[in-house]
């Protein structure tokens, strides 16, 4: 099982909160916090938009995608529950 606090977060942190959190979130997204990040997990655009699905925004950006191996730990933690540990 995938932890939140120790492989999630960092990932985010590494590649999405710098643009997403309390004080700078473009389009009024923000992903700071577990709680912050949840309403995008289950609507489906968090997962939707890291890998750049077409009915979402590509994220981190156009033409940048994160390694299949994150994006696979973050596929892994939504289907085991997106539990916050």
């Amino acid at each position: 099982s995938v932890g939140f606090s120790k492989e999630i977060m960092p990932i985010l942190q590494e590649k999405c909160v710098m643009c997403h959190n309390a004080t700078f979130h473009m389009g009024n997204v923000k992903l700071h916090t577990y709680e912050a990040i949840l309403p995008y997990v289950q609507s489906g655009s968090l997962i939707g938009s890291i890998k750049h699905e077409p009915e979402f925004k590509p994220m981190p950006a156009p033409n940048v995608k994160l390694e299949e191996s994150k994006i696979q730990k973050i596929e892994n933690w939504i289907a085991d529950g997106a539990k916050n540990d």
